[in-house]
C-alpha cells in the first residue's frame, strides 16, 4: 500500500518496496513554499517606504503621513514625464479653451526615472521652505497634522497635475512568470503528481532586487559619507548636530529628498504605476501599517538602520 507523506516521502512503502517519485516533495509543501516565496518577494517592496518613515522620524521627529502619497506623485510623475504628458493639462484647457494633452513624444524609461528623482528632491525642497521651517519646536501631533494635509495636497495636485484617469507604464522591467523557475521547480515532486511548477513573478523578483540594492546602497551612505554621519548625528542629537555646525534645514532637505527618492526608485511605481491615476487613500493606511514594521530606533541609531521586516 502507498503511503503518502505531508513532507519529504522517503519513496517506500510500508513494505520497504520502491515507490516512483523517490525523495520528491509533496504538492502541499511545494505550494506553501510558492505562497511564502511570492509573499515575502511583495513584502520586501514595502522595505523603501518603512525606511522613508524611518529616516524622516529620526531626522525631525515627524511621523510622516504623507509618505504613501509621496509614493503615488512619485509614480504619477514617472508615468506623466515618461509618456510626455503636457504637465496641468486638463486645468490649461479648461482656462484656456486649448486642447492640449501630450508633447508629441515620449522619454526613455531612464531619462524618466532622472527626471522624476529629480522632481521629488524639488518636492522636499519645498516642504522645507514652505512647512517645516515654519513648524520647528512645535508639538508632534502638530507635525503629524500637518503631514496629513501635506498627503491631500499632494494628492489633489498629482491629480490636477497629471489627472485621474487609469495609467500603465512601461520601464523595460520583465513581467510574466518565469517558465525556467516553474521547469526546476517541477522536478521536486513526483512524475505522476501533476505539478507544473512554482509560479513567480519576474517583475515581483527584479523589484525585489532593486529595493534590496536600494536598502543596501543608503546603508552603505550612512555609515561612509560624510552627509550620511551627519543624517545619524542628527538622528542621535539634533542640538548636538547643530552645535557642531551642522545645518538641521540642510538635513531636513536631504532627508525628505532621500525617502522622495527612495520611493522613486522602486515605489510600488514599478509594480502599481498601472492604478496610477486611482486614489492613494489605500496607499496611506497599508504604508502607515507596514510602518510598524520599521524599527524606528535603527541599527545604531542611524536613520538608515531602520529594517523592514516582510
Amino acid at each position: 500500500m502507498r503511503r503518502r507523506w505531508s513532507g519529504w516521502d522517503t519513496g517506500c512503502d510500508e513494505g520497504g518496496r520502491e515507490l516512483r517519485g523517490v525523495g520528491r516533495v509533496s504538492i502541499v509543501v511545494l505550494d506553501l513554499i510558492e505562497v511564502v516565496l511570492n509573499g515575502l518577494m511583495v513584502d520586501v517592496l514595502y522595505a523603501p517606504v518603512a525606511l522613508g518613515f524611518v529616516l524622516i522620524f529620526k531626522a525631525s521627529g515627524i511621523f510622516s503621513y504623507a509618505q504613501g502619497v509621496m509614493a503615488l506623485f512619485a509614480a504619477l510623475t514617472l508615468v506623466g514625464l515618461q509618456s510626455g504628458q503636457v504637465p496641468f493639462a486638463h486645468l490649461i484647457n479648461v482656462v484656456f479653451g486649448t486642447d492640449i494633452h501630450s508633447f508629441g513624444w515620449t522619454l526613455p524609461a531612464v531619462v524618466a526615472i532622472a527626471l522624476a528623482i529629480g522632481v521629488m528632491i524639488l518636492l522636499a525642497v519645498c516642504v522645507e521652505r514652505f512647512l517645516l521651517r515654519r513648524l520647528v519646536n512645535q508639538e508632534p501631533i502638530i507635525l503629524f497634522m500637518a503631514t496629513i494635509g501635506l498627503a491631500y495636497f499632494l494628492k489633489g495636485f498629482g491629480n490636477l497635475m497629471w489627472g485621474s484617469d487609469i495609467k500603465a507604464v512601461e520601464i523595460g522591467i520583465p513581467k510574466g512568470g518565469s517558465l525556467w523557475w516553474e521547469e526546476v521547480t517541477a522536478g521536486w515532486a513526483a512524475a505522476d503528481s501533476g505539478y507544473w511548477g512554482m509560479y513567480v513573478d519576474k517583475l515581483d523578483v527584479t523589484a525585489t532586487v532593486i529595493a534590496g540594492l536600494l536598502v543596501a546602497g543608503l546603508t552603505l551612505f550612512s555609515q561612509f559619507i560624510k552627509t550620511g554621519r551627519a543624517l545619524r548625528a542628527v538622528a542621535d542629537d539634533d542640538q548636538a548636530a547643530l552645535s557642531v555646525g551642522i545645518s538641521l534645514r540642510a538635513i531636513w532637505v536631504i532627508t525628505w529628498s532621500i525617502a522622495g527618492v527612495v520611493r522613486a526608485g522602486v515605489s510600488r511605481s514599478v509594480r502599481c504605476a498601472a492604478i496610477a491615476g486611482a486614489s492613494g487613500g489605500w496607499r496611506d493606511a497599508r504604508a502607515l501599517r507596514r510602518a510598524g514594521d520599521a524599527d524606528p530606533g535603527g541599527a545604531r541609531g542611524g536613520p538608515g538602520g531602520g529594517a523592514a521586516r516582510g
